[in-house]
């Protein structure tokens, strides 16, 4: 491999595991494990100085290199190119989604990151000391988009208060954030201090932001383009997400095509069914049938991974490839299930 290639390589990978301490530690680097990432709009300012910096450098080696090298030379500069031409839309993503976001990263903390001894409890406890600072980050970047005028639509966020709501509700030895401790009598007393004075209190205060002040000015429409420079965005999400030069038009129409044939398909389904009904009837009957409705959580869970094992044999018929770290289904943590 080219000698400065390969320093680019490990120079990024360096600054992606200090920039994401949680991600470090999930791949198993331990040297940030007390830390959190930084949710600051100046992060965001920052990270945009070092991908300009990096597409300089991955332009200067582009007519130098083997085609070994090609492959993940192009990956990067693909990724970095995406990056830098997304610069412009700082604040189009929210920082807190119904999906994402710091009320649902920290509090998965315990069963996302290794836990197994004092040491790294310890660092655990130092991590989740840092969430004051982590929160009022994360509401200087949500009021950021208010200022800018760049919110997502209602119906999209719409449970994201009841969510911070569960979280903040639970006893500090009930809360998710306590599992950390389990294992760890002699720091569960410091745990439950920690909890109750630093961690649910900043929770409090990222929920009374959210329902009182950034809720109430989401917007009522769903369309991109009714946010300024709102198409731009959309046609840069585009050509990232499909790592294509289609339209959304064209993806929009791709989509009809693709409708049309599962359906096709579904009405193959219910002639094979003898079911005599309309297709919106049929979506009803599978929906509340009671042959296809579970009575317990765990029993839905079941049926998931009974369904991944009648699966995973299938798999090499489809890819080339598989990935060697096995896969498995759990259930949605109740503070984060609307």
């Amino acid at each position: 491999m080219n000698s400065k290639l390969e320093q680019i390589y490990n120079d990024e990978w360096e600054w992606l595991l200090k920039e994401d301490p949680i991600f470090a530690t999930q791949v198993g680097d331990s040297r940030y494990n007390d830390q959190l990432p930084d949710y600051s709009v100046d992060r965001a300012f920052r990270q945009q100085e070092h991908e300009k910096s990096l597409l300089h450098q991955l332009t200067a080696l582009g007519s130098n290199l083997v085609e070994e090298d090609r492959l993940s030379y192009d990956l990067l500069m693909y990724r970095t190119k995406m990056a830098v031409e997304g610069h412009r839309f700082v604040g189009f993503n929210p920082a807190i989604t119904q999906l994402g976001g710091l009320h649902h990263d920290l509090p998965q903390l315990p069963s996302k990151t290794p836990i197994r001894t004092i040491e790294e409890c310890r660092s655990y406890l130092n991590r989740l000391s840092g969430c004051g600072r982590a929160v009022n980050q994360t509401i200087e970047f949500l009021d950021y988009g208010l200022q800018k005028e760049l919110v997502p639509p209602r119906i999209a966020v719409r449970d994201v208060g009841t969510q911070m709501e569960s979280l903040v509700s639970y006893s500090s030895e009930a809360s998710p954030f306590y599992e950390g401790v389990k294992d760890f009598p002699s720091l569960q007393k410091e745990a439950v201090a920690l909890i109750q004075e630093k961690v649910l209190p900043a929770y409090s205060r990222l929920h009374r932001f959210w329902t009182q002040k950034y809720f109430p000015q989401t917007r009522d429409t769903v369309s991109a383009s009714d946010l300024k420079n709102g198409r731009e965005w959309y046609d840069h999400a585009v050509r990232y997400h499909t790592t294509s030069d289609l339209t959304a038009e064209e993806i929009h129409e791709i989509g009809k095509e693709e409708v049309q044939r599962i359906h096709s398909q579904i009405k193959e389904v219910m002639k094979a069914a003898n079911f005599s009904g309309t297709y919106p009837q049929f979506a009803e009957f599978l929906r509340t049938d009671p042959q296809f409705v579970y009575d317990k959580a765990e029993d839905l869970v079941t049926g998931y991974r009974d369904i991944c094992k009648r699966i995973d044999p299938e798999l090499p018929k489809l890819f080339g490839k598989l990935p060697r770290l096995p896969y498995g289904v759990c259930e949605i943590p109740s503070f984060i299930a609307p």
